[in-house]
């Protein structure tokens, strides 16, 4: 659901780079399904011009973010690096975020951080596994801490809030 606009200011373009456009015409989805990262049945919004949701179709939307009506008249290869440098963007905000946490989070006994466990949780914990391993920290899939018949893991691992609660619940909490 995130624009690219929140993302990025500037896009690579040519031998330098362009302005993107203030419009919400991509979402982080259509960049990662362009890079081939997004998991199977994680885009449940519509698209953004309400077209269809395949790699051509992401294209054709990132591509409107520089004002381009026609991105198959350029290399392929220029739309996944571009979705690249989007994608590294959220990666250098995110990890920016988890290195704020980890600096300010102190332990009454000792004054300092202990190891932490990262859980990655939601449709986007492709992207928090990256970051552990980056950083060097334990990771575990929300996924494996479920204890659920009947049911997807992965799927419900994609929808962890919710999972969450109603767990809560259950255990009368």
């Amino acid at each position: 659901r995130t624009p690219v606009m929140a993302m990025v200011d500037q896009l690579p373009w040519e031998e330098g780079t362009c302005p993107v456009m203030r419009e919400q015409f991509a979402v982080m989805a259509d960049v990662y399904r362009i890079t081939g990262e997004l998991p199977e049945n994680a885009d449940l919004y519509p698209a953004c011009d309400g077209r269809e949701k395949t790699v051509e179709g992401s294209v054709c939307r990132l591509a409107r973010m520089i004002g381009l009506d026609d991105p198959f008249q350029v290399d392929q290869t220029h739309w996944l690096n571009m979705a690249g440098f989007i994608r590294d963007a959220q990666l250098r905000m995110l990890r920016a975020c988890l290195q704020s946490v980890l600096d300010s989070c102190q332990w009454p006994s000792s004054g300092e951080c202990k190891t932490v466990t990262i859980v990655g949780a939601g449709c986007g914990r492709f992207l928090i596994r990256r970051l552990a391993n980056e950083l060097q920290l334990p990771y575990v899939d929300f996924e494996s801490l479920l204890d659920i018949d009947g049911v997807n893991k992965s799927t419900a691992a994609d929808c962890a809030t919710a999972v969450s609660v109603a767990q809560l619940l259950r255990m009368g909490a």
